[in-house]
């Protein structure tokens, strides 16, 4: 723009979408319906899957145009009904970029202002055709969400050379960030019509619900920074900020952090050698805060919603009335800021030219003041409340491999290993508080208990000795006579988060030829198959064909502590209507798996044109790729995948309640250069 004044912009359209089935815990899950119905029932009616899934009526309805399921109307829908009558179809447009103006006042003084905007529209139609068993009339749901968020940074930024060794850059900045959305929710109950599925006007009952959610925060900062002699560094940075999201009397929030580094082979030359290439060492101590959720301090109003579990209940506008009702959640308008404090040190090496290189990271966190939803007595007429209830830690260690091991002119050979060891753990709960629920379903559920794992899967399982025996049952006169004791008291069965990750990346280049492969390993956790502890109950999974043949039980008998040698019925009454399964009876311990695995994460395969192809056209390069993802999984845990997960992107990981499988994707690009 002038001598001393420059400007950039960048700008993004992304436009997502796609057709999509129901799934998990949903009469209308194609993985429900698909497995729990029997063998002996055609859910395609003798055609094809290819033939059931274009649309053919004769798969999913009878010759009344009822729906065709093995249970006649009652359970759920088949599954060729989902994917051809219920269908759910999103469309997401984000436009994404930012402006940026930088001001060099004097040579050592620079003055930088940018603005950026994320903004989206996220519209979703789901259809219910008429016949579903979740809504036998029909129902179309509309549900339009949008969120645009503005960030905004004024950066000025000094240089300077206090003396001959050492050298101070000093930023000040301030930040502000806004943003909002909003949704408009309609529902249209009683299809008129089954050619119009789609239509709003096709519905006799119409509910429309919107909201909005808003925030702001704002935030002064500095970072200054020492550099002496380019191998010492000392960094002071603090930032404090305001939230919308927090009381007035606890929106403001200071942190600060300290770090310093050392390059030795700098301040020691004599370290270097032709092994010995690079050795810095480097501490640091921070603090972070975090506001509230929006709204968290105030208790809002909803549209009044009863229903007992069973029915699909009602839910106003009813017969003409608008109703609102209390949510079921209780502000707190004392909230404070979350903070974590965290201690990290490192040590990097780089050895024989940069041809090996190896960092190393040990740290120490403790999130405090954590903001849970903590359960409270119903009699307050609130289920839950928001409030400040706990403390996390996270220690472990991170480290990064990465080895050269072939350079040439036209061959390259990159392998690079990453390596995390994480532990995260409750340190303490709010008086009062027990535990809180993290998420869950019948049979499993996912807490934060002091002391605990964060994470822990809880459940019930089987009577144990002091040694940890099972103890079976040896009184004749019991019904379950031979069978493993339920203890009815919850115990936790292990966290979902893994003992260890590592990544291992392959990337070899040859004359503008570049191959890369990247390996995913997970070690350790746990998953609750919460699919196999249902089929067991429907008599559908392989483990339960043989039913009429015996079982002696792992144990020691409940009387003597003998080891057990009672033969007892492996029978429907056990699979079935007893604690064999996890659906009827209460068993998860026999449900809880391993979830460690290797898989295939990303494979790309690419080629950058040479140079001299682009010479002679106003472009400086051009490279087309090919990239697979999600290839190939090698796992001893039996269910679809141990990475899905029944409550979506959220703290309650580790269930698996007929999930879909994780899905392959195949990506093709091509990036060109002007």
């Amino acid at each position: 723009i002038a001598k001393n004044v420059s400007a950039s912009a960048n700008i993004n359209y992304v436009n997502s979408g796609g057709t999509r089935i129901q799934q998990g815990s949903n009469i209308s899950g194609v993985m429900l319906a698909l497995l729990r119905t029997p063998p002996t029932f055609d859910n395609a009616n003798g055609l094809s899957a290819a033939d059931a899934l274009a649309k053919n009526s004769s798969a999913t309805r009878y010759a009344d145009g009822t729906q065709r399921t093995y249970r006649n109307g009652a359970g759920y829908d088949n599954p060729f009904w989902t994917v051809n009558e219920n269908v759910f179809q999103d469309d997401v447009n984000r436009l994404f970029g930012n402006f940026q103006v930088d001001w060099s006042i004097l040579p050592e003084l620079t003055l930088m202002y940018r603005i950026g905007m994320d903004y989206y529209t996220d519209d979703r139609t789901q259809t219910y055709a008429r016949g579903s068993k979740a809504y036998p009339s029909g129902r179309l749901f509309l549900d339009d969400n949008n969120l645009a968020d503005i960030t905004s940074d004024l950066i000025l930024t000094y240089n300077v050379d206090l003396t001959e060794d050492i050298h101070l850059q000093a930023l000040f900045g301030q930040n502000l960030y806004s943003s909002a959305t909003s949704f408009t929710y309609s529902q249209f109950d009683g299809a008129g019509s089954e050619e119009y599925p789609r239509t709003p006007t096709n519905y006799t009952d119409r509910q429309v619900r919107t909201g909005v959610a808003d925030k702001r925060t704002m935030a002064y900062y500095t970072d200054l920074r020492f550099d002496y002699q380019n191998s010492l560094f000392f960094n002071f940075t603090g930032r404090n900020e305001w939230s919308t999201t927090l009381p007035e009397a606890n929106n403001s929030f200071f942190y600060p952090s300290v770090s310093v580094a050392a390059v030795l082979t700098e301040l020691l030359p004599d370290l270097k050698s032709d092994e010995l290439t690079f050795v810095k060492v480097r501490a640091n101590y921070a603090t972070v805060g975090k506001d509230a959720p929006v709204y968290g301090t105030v208790t809002g109003f909803g549209p009044g919603a009863y229903s007992d579990g069973w029915t699909n209940g009602i839910s106003f506008p009813y017969a003409g009335r608008i109703g609102f009702s209390r949510a079921d959640q209780l502000g707190s308008p004392n909230l404070s800021p979350e903070r974590t404090s965290s201690t990290e040190f490192g040590l990097d090496i780089a050895l024989f030219d940069n041809r090996v290189s190896l960092d190393v990271t040990y740290y120490d966190q403790l999130s405090d003041n954590q903001i849970f939803s903590v359960p409270i007595a119903n009699s307050t007429g609130y289920s839950s409340q928001i409030m400040n209830a706990g403390a996390i830690s996270n220690k472990g260690i991170e480290a990064v491999v990465n080895l050269g091991l072939v350079r040439s002119n036209d061959l390259n050979w990159d392998l690079r290993v990453n390596f995390t060891k994480n532990t995260i753990k409750v340190e303490r709960l709010a008086d009062g508080v027990e535990n809180i629920g993290l998420g869950g379903f019948t049979g499993s559920s996912v807490r934060a208990v002091a002391g605990q794992p964060y994470g822990s899967i809880f459940g019930f399982g089987w009577e144990r000795n002091d040694a940890g025996q099972i103890l079976i049952e040896d009184d004749t006169a019991s019904a379950d006579y031979g069978y493993p004791i339920m203890n009815y008291e919850e115990r936790a069965f292990g966290s979902y988060n893994p003992d260890w990750l590592m990544g291992i990346t392959n990337t070899i280049t040859w004359k503008g030829i570049t191959l890369s492969a990247q390996l995913d390993i997970r070690q350790g956790g746990v998953m609750w198959n919460g699919t196999r502890g249902a089929l067991y109950f429907f008599g559908t999974h392989k483990e339960t064909e043989n039913r009429t043949g015996t079982k002696v039980f792992e144990g020691v008998k409940a009387s003597n502590g003998q080891t057990n040698d009672i033969a007892a019925a492996y029978d429907e009454g056990w699979l079935s209507l007893n604690n064999g399964n996890g659906f009827y009876g209460s068993n998860t311990e026999d449900f809880i798996e391993d979830a460690s695995w290797v898989r295939l994460r990303e494979l790309t395969l690419a080629y950058a044109l040479p140079k001299s192809i682009m010479d002679g056209t106003p472009f400086s390069g051009l490279t087309l790729s090919f990239t697979g993802r999600n290839l190939w999984l090698s796992t001893k845990y039996t269910g679809v995948d141990p990475e899905t997960s029944l409550q979506g992107a959220s703290n309650a990981q580790g269930l698996d309640y007929f999930n879909m499988p994780s899905t392959k994707s195949y990506v093709m690009a091509f990036s060109l250069n002007f």
